[in-house]
């Protein structure tokens, strides 16, 4: 039996991504802050997202850095969509493969777009 419970994991991480991106944002040439979502998976946190990526396309920005943070945004929301099916249908060990790999690239993506932030 384990000792964890592997959604509840994926959606701290999921959280944890969510900071992140809220970090990002505020870091653009046109700052624009995440609110606090009440949870993982709360409506707000998707809005939030959602209009993020709008805020994207005004950015003065290059090219590049703005897809691969519309793309972190694409993964979070493709990975609490993820959460939604397995508590629906099941933890099949797959689909809890696909969250962590959807977690894995967002933070791929952040390592990448971190320093060309701060240049």
């Amino acid at each position: 039996m384990e000792d964890h419970d592997p959604l509840a994991w994926l959606g701290a991480l999921l959280m944890s991504a969510y900071a992140t991106l809220g970090k990002f944002m505020w870091s653009l040439p046109v700052p624009t802050g995440l609110p606090v979502p009440e949870g993982p998976d709360g409506p707000d946190a998707v809005e939030a997202i959602t209009r993020a990526r709008a805020a994207l396309r005004d950015q003065p920005m290059d090219d590049i850095t703005r897809s691969m943070i519309d793309r972190m945004c694409l993964e979070w929301l493709t990975v609490l969509d993820l959460g939604a099916v397995v508590r629906m249908a099941g933890p099949d060990p797959w689909r809890l493969e696909a969250m962590s790999y959807g977690i894995d690239r967002f933070f791929a993506l952040a390592e990448v777009v971190g320093p060309r932030l701060e240049e």
